[in-house]
């Protein structure tokens, strides 16, 4: 889905990274804030928050 959004508006991803922040149980609800510690932005980690870099791609 992002991805079509980004080609729509002719963005290219050069990098994207992730980051967990908070605990999810066995039943996919959320039990809480991870510590800071365990809160780290991971190059090319597909998870709860994703940061692009994009570039505008000349048509």
């Amino acid at each position: 889905m992002v991805n079509g959004i980004f080609k729509k508006y002719n963005l290219k991803v050069i990098r994207q990274h992730g980051e967990d922040t908070y605990s999810i149980d066995k039943n996919c609800l959320v039990t809480g804030t991870l510590s800071e510690d365990k809160m780290k932005i991971i190059k090319y980690y597909n998870e709860q928050f994703m940061v692009y870099i994009l570039k505008v791609v000349k048509e």
